[in-house]
Parts: C-alpha cells; sequence; structure tokens
C-alpha cells in the first residue's frame, strides 16, 4: 500500500516538473520571439550554467569568446546552434527598415 502511493507521488513530481518545464520554455520561446519582431536579429534560446533558460543573440559569441580567454573553448556560431533548443528565423535578418 505505501509502495503504490510513494509511486504515485513520484508519478505527480515528474508531470509537475514536466509542465513545469514546458511553461518556462514557453515562455523563453515567446520572449525570443518578441524580440526578433522588434530588433530583427536572430535570437536563440539556450541552456545557462545553473540549469535554467536565457535567450541570447549572436553577440554573445564574441562576448562568451572575449571571457573565455583560455579558461574554456572558444564558441562558433554552429556549437550554439546545436546547443540551442529553440532559434528564431533569418527571415528578420534582411527585412528592409522604414
Amino acid at each position: 500500500m505505501f509502495k503504490q502511493i510513494r509511486l504515485f507521488f513520484s508519478y505527480l513530481k515528474v508531470e509537475y516538473i514536466g509542465i513545469r518545464n514546458r511553461i518556462r520554455f514557453n515562455h523563453y520561446k515567446r520572449k525570443a520571439d518578441n524580440l526578433h519582431k522588434t530588433t530583427g536579429k536572430r535570437y536563440h534560446v539556450i541552456p545557462n550554467g545553473s540549469g535554467g533558460l536565457m535567450v541570447v543573440d549572436n553577440t554573445f559569441i564574441d562576448i562568451y569568446n572575449k571571457e573565455a580567454k583560455g579558461k574554456a573553448q572558444k564558441i562558433t556560431i554552429d556549437k550554439l546552434l546545436k546547443a540551442s533548443y529553440y532559434s528564431t528565423s533569418v527571415e528578420g535578418l534582411n527585412r528592409k527598415k522604414k
């Protein structure tokens, strides 16, 4: 009886974590899309070191490479795209300004 209750609560915990992560991902995805609409740059949703997510653009590569002199491996656009969970479209990069 107690084993079934324990299994049920562990199932609820896993479901809660999954729902929370989906909501968090959708929030950051919306944030990236809104930034893309306002600036026209390409944005990426990537994991940060503490288990969360963050929205970055391509200037993140330059800043990261300047700070990581010799400590870590330099990042390229290909590595950023592989690490990203979501990237905005490229269409806005070539739009005409009014």
